[in-house]
């Protein structure tokens, strides 16, 4: 009887300090969950605070690539000005895909240099059926004047001829330069075994036209003409 007392004794004291471990593991338990209930405002607030700041730099960043992307297509548009049809095209192209909101732009550009290289290609295989002939430079004190024939000896008739002219002095340096377009007088096109007669004349400033420039018409010793670009009346 003393001995099971004994038992029973021991395993209500086993319980207590059980129990106690309980109340305590418990007590702790709740603290941690305070403790991240507390901190659940701070890290919310802390990945807003970075989610804002991400948009920011993306923005940043979005706008700086928009930016070069259009400085890109500017580019292009410059070198197209300045008839280097295939480098803005290449230009174009390196861009393309990037930014949708240009795609259009782009293919439109595509397709129009790519109808002017080919327009290009044929100038320069026509080019040759040209010939420059009767070239005349009348040459004033404030005036210069230059004139010639074009004869087309191929087959194709030609609408329009753009030239350049460029004045050689006795070093046969260019010292200046004129752009032109032979165009026929009656409206009719150039055709096989038929000439045209180009002309420019260039009037100088008399008040300008001192010691301190130079006296350009007087050092003009040839000229040199060179074909840039046909309109063929057959297309």
């Amino acid at each position: 009887m003393t001995e099971n007392k004994a038992k029973i004794i021991d395993l209500l004291n086993e319980a207590k300090k059980h129990k106690t471990t309980v109340k305590k593991e418990s007590r702790i338990s709740r603290r941690y969950f305070y403790l991240v209930l507390a901190l659940i405002p701070i890290i919310v607030t802390v990945a807003v605070l970075a989610y804002v700041g991400l948009q920011k730099d993306h923005r940043g960043l979005q706008q700086t690539f928009n930016q070069k992307v259009l400085d890109i297509i500017q580019r292009a548009k410059e070198l197209e000005g300045k008839k280097q049809y295939v480098a803005a095209k290449e230009m174009y192209l390196s861009v393309l895909g990037i930014e949708d909101s240009h795609d259009k732009e782009i293919e439109t550009a595509e397709t129009r240099l790519d109808d002017k290289i080919q327009h290009i290609k044929e100038v320069l295989a026509y080019k040759s059926n040209l010939q420059i002939r009767n070239i005349a430079i009348r040459k004033d004190t404030y005036e210069l004047k230059v004139s010639g024939n074009i004869v087309n000896k191929g087959n194709r008739p030609l609408h329009e001829i753009e030239l350049t002219i460029y004045c050689l002095d006795e070093k046969q340096k260019p010292i200046c330069e004129e752009k032109l377009s032979a165009v026929s007088s009656d409206g009719k096109p150039l055709s096989r075994n038929q000439k045209r007669p180009f002309s420019f004349l260039r009037t100088y400033d008399r008040k300008k036209f001192n010691q301190a420039i130079p006296a350009v018409p007087a050092l003009v010793d040839k000229v040199q003409v060179i074909i840039t670009d046909i309109a063929f009346a057959d297309q």
